[in-house]
Formats: C-alpha cells, sequence, structure tokens
C-alpha cells in the first residue's frame, strides 16, 4: 500500500497530466507496479522477522557479555573459528551453544 501525502499527490497529478490521456492508465499501472516491487524499509524488515520468530515460538534476548572472554570460550569449544569475530557469527554461536545445553539437558 502506497501512502501519499497531500504534496505528494499533487506532484503524482502533475506528472500524471504531462501523459496523454491513452497513455494514462498504463503509465499509472506501471508506476504502481514498480512501487510495489521497491525494497522495503529495514523498519519493515524488522518487524516482519520479529512476527516470524512469535510466530515459530523463537525470542531474541539481549545479554552482555565480555567479549574476549566469549570469543576465546566459543573457538575453544569448537562453535567460532577464530576471527570469526563479527556481531553475527558470535550471535549465532552462542545460539548454538545454548541450544546443545538444552538439547543434552545440561544447566551450565
Amino acid at each position: 500500500m502506497l501512502a501519499l501525502s497531500d504534496q505528494g499527490l499533487a506532484h503524482l497529478v502533475i506528472a500524471a497530466s504531462a501523459v496523454a490521456p491513452e497513455r494514462r492508465a498504463a503509465w499509472l499501472h506501471d508506476l504502481a507496479r514498480k512501487l510495489e516491487q521497491a525494497a522495503p524499509s529495514p523498519a519493515a524488515v524488522r518487524q516482519r522477522r520479529h512476527r516470524h520468530r512469535v510466530r515459530s515460538g523463537r525470542a531474541v534476548f539481549r545479554v552482555e557479555l565480555g567479549v574476549l572472554d566469549i570469543e576465546l570460550y566459543l573457538v575453544g569449544a569448537g562453535l567460532l573459528r577464530p576471527g570469526d569475530v563479527d556481531r553475527s557469527a558470535i550471535e549465532a554461536a552462542l545460539a548454538r551453544l545454548l541450544e546443545r545445553l538444552i538439547a543434552a539437558g545440561g544447566y551450565a
């Protein structure tokens, strides 16, 4: 769905009036198709991921940890490759660690 301000709608109407009347409907359909294919905003992507997690019974938890300590532990446990220090790799390794602990019934 496209939401336009009054000014945006005025610009659209002015642009449409510059198109020949016999081509105007096709032009508007083409414009609508292009706008619908536009990439979603980052907020829309986050919301979509959040809704998917909720439906899947999953959640995101924020935990504050010492980066060097947790990296060394995860590398030692074989869950993280040395040099893989970006945030997403560490988060994925932590998720694997917790899932292993839960599956094993272990409580560290």
